[in-house]
């Protein structure tokens, strides 16, 4: 079972021999540490596409309706079911099928039908070009797409945009795979039941690195040493997260 944000904090603290918190408010040194968490869980995320960050994503594409939201769920304003994990931002990805570049991205006349088309994914400024050589394109199912972010606003983070083309006549859905980052840990309070979603021991053991040098070597364990401990806990949870969906085609380079 994953442990919690509070959990691996708490872990961290006992590691330091600290008293253990209920919240990583308690105190100053708590709120430190939950930093430390917090900033070896974000670096974590980046080195890998872990498994566990895939999700897919059902949009319900609607005749005359050409642009989606995939970050915003549809209660808020956006396309995204409440049942379903939104694509928070631009730095989110399409996911593809091993070694292919086909986007694994598929549009059908409804969730249940099993047969479906695969859409050409196509960058905006292509999209732009097709929509301006044709602009009253029409068709049943949408044969390209784009997946850009929005415009920025300032104080707010950019949406992650689906535009379709040509302009549907019909309804369809369109089911759509993303690698998906979750949201950066905050110690406010109000995310010490989030659960990682990445192995925890490198984290517990990056964090615990932070921590140590942070006070210095008089804890007992070189600074080196902890570095390896970390580095070898991450190397261990990448190889196991290839190795559960290795096949013969995966992680393998291909020439274009």
């Amino acid at each position: 079972m994953a442990k919690t944000y509070i959990e691996i904090v708490n872990d961290v603290l006992r590691r330091l021999r600290e008293d253990t918190v209920a919240i990583c408010t308690d105190n100053d040194y708590s709120e430190l540490i939950a930093q430390f968490v917090a900033d070896a869980y974000q670096e974590i995320l980046d080195d890998h596409t872990w498994e566990s960050l895939k999700h897919t994503i059902n949009i319900a594409i609607a005749a005359s309706t050409t642009t989606y939201i995939l970050s915003t769920y549809i209660a808020d304003g956006g396309n995204v079911p409440s049942t379903e994990r939104v694509a928070k931002d631009d730095s989110e990805l399409l996911w593809r099928s091993g070694s292919s570049v086909v986007p694994q991205v598929w549009v059908s006349q409804s969730p249940s039908t099993g047969a479906s088309i695969i859409p050409l994914y196509v960058p905006r400024e292509r999209l732009e070009d097709l929509k301006a050589l044709d602009p009253a394109a029409t068709g049943a199912d949408p044969m390209y797409f784009s997946v850009y972010p929005s415009s920025l606003t300032e104080g707010s983070p950019p949406d992650l945009i689906l535009e379709v083309w040509p302009t549907p006549t019909a309804d369809r859905t369109m089911k759509m795979r993303f690698w998906t980052g979750p949201e950066q840990l905050l110690c406010d309070g109000n995310t010490d039941s989030y659960k990682l979603r990445v192995p925890e021991r490198p984290v517990y053991l990056l964090a615990l690195m932070y921590a140590l040098n942070e006070r210095g070597e008089e804890m007992g364990e070189p600074g080196g040493m902890a570095e390896v401990r970390y580095l070898n806990a991450l190397a261990t949870a990448k190889e196991k997260d290839i190795n559960a969906a290795q096949r013969s085609d995966r992680n393998d380079w291909v020439r274009r």
